[in-house]
């Protein structure tokens, strides 16, 4: 049998039980579609024009009766086509015309479900990490996690950098391939996040916080720039 902990130096490693055990839930990612066109008939019932404000964050999450989270991933696909625009600090704006929204679809649903699975398997991720990463491993987090400050170029993407020395801190070779995936599968849909989150991610797995590091990675992904 394989050891459950990666060796000592971070080395990936690939495990046979890797499939066993009950399957993962996957049917949260696709709720937020839903969510994303009641916001949108929300904002046909009251009327707004576009520039004009939703109601706030909790506001909305308390009408629809849902997580604010759900309701983030939602703002998230709505902003990516171009419905609402999200300003830090100062609201949910509707962008454009609520009767012209096309249907959540096409390439730019691939792009949100890409999103979304993020959200379901980067803070298990990150909670692994915490569990297994080793002192070298620690140190490839933090090297990633210096890039965020260089720009995204065609060469180069720092988050998909910092998520895959994440992975290859678990010691799983198979979540490395995933992590590699949905990264490199929506490249370029990356806000430029405060330099704070990912700081918080990295000390919650250097310290071996395994549910600071979720939640840390829960925040990471779920930024949405002003």
């Amino acid at each position: 049998m394989p050891s459950a902990h990666p060796p000592p130096d971070g080395r990936h490693v690939s495990y046979r039980g890797a499939g066993r055990g009950p399957a993962p839930q996957m049917a949260a990612p696709r709720r937020y579609r839903e969510i994303a066109q009641r916001v949108v008939r929300l904002a046909s019932e009251l009327g707004l024009e576009t520039g004009e404000p939703l109601p706030s964050e909790r506001e909305l999450a308390a009408t629809l009766a849902i997580s604010r989270t759900l309701l983030r991933e939602a703002l998230v696909a709505l902003e990516i086509d171009g419905v609402v625009e999200v300003r830090g600090g100062a609201g949910i704006y509707l962008r454009g015309s609520v009767e012209a929204s096309a249907p959540l679809g096409g390439p730019a649903q691939a792009v949100r479900e890409l999103l979304a699975a993020r959200l379901v398997v980067g803070p298990r991720l990150a909670a692994l990490a915490a569990r297994h990463a080793g002192d070298a491993a620690t140190a490839g987090i933090r090297t990633a996690l210096a890039a965020q400050r260089a720009p995204v170029t065609g060469l180069s993407d720092p988050d998909r950098e910092l998520m895959l020395a994440i992975a290859g801190a678990t010691g799983n070779a198979a979540l490395l391939g995933v992590t590699d995936y949905l990264w490199r599968q929506a490249a370029g849909q990356d806000a430029q996040r405060p330099m704070g989150l990912g700081h918080a991610l990295y000390e919650a797995i250097a310290a071996r916080d395994e549910a600071g590091a979720r939640r840390a990675m829960q925040a990471f992904l779920s930024f949405v720039p002003a």
